[in-house]
């Protein structure tokens, strides 16, 4: 992976989910090292695959609710994952409501007693977890 620590790529564009089933990180395969390469940091949500222009077509209380619903598994098997908002979608004129919609996921995600941040810094807690 091109000396690259993490991937964020491995989701579906058309709809929520793992795509490949589970929550946690895991490590990509280095096929010129023959070893565990990179961090795959599972895409589970992505803000174009609910908004009303785009694949699904959900306003922003429906997508709340579908996001949820996609983060629950997530939440109560302890998983670390990583969720796509695109710059437009935090314009609070453009995003019609997507701005908002963010703002509560994050907050969500904190009174599930989960955290959030970057793909960094999630890493960086999922590994030092993993160390005990």
């Amino acid at each position: 992976m091109a000396g690259l620590r993490y991937d964020s790529s491995i989701g579906w564009s058309s709809r929520p989910g793992l795509r490949a089933g589970t929550p946690y990180p895991y490590r990509l395969w280095d096929p010129e090292r023959r070893e565990p390469g990179a961090w795959e940091l599972p895409l589970v949500l992505m803000d174009a695959t609910l908004a009303e222009e785009r694949y699904l077509g959900l306003g922003a209380e429906a997508a709340f609710e579908a996001s949820v619903e996609t983060l629950e598994p997530v939440a109560e098997h302890g998983g670390a994952v990583a969720i796509l908002w695109h710059p437009p979608s935090h314009h609070p004129r453009l995003s019609r409501g997507y701005d908002r919609l963010y703002r509560r996921l994050l907050s969500w995600i904190e009174e599930q007693g989960g955290r959030t941040g970057t793909a960094t810094e999630t890493l960086d807690r999922w590994e030092s977890r993993r160390a005990f």
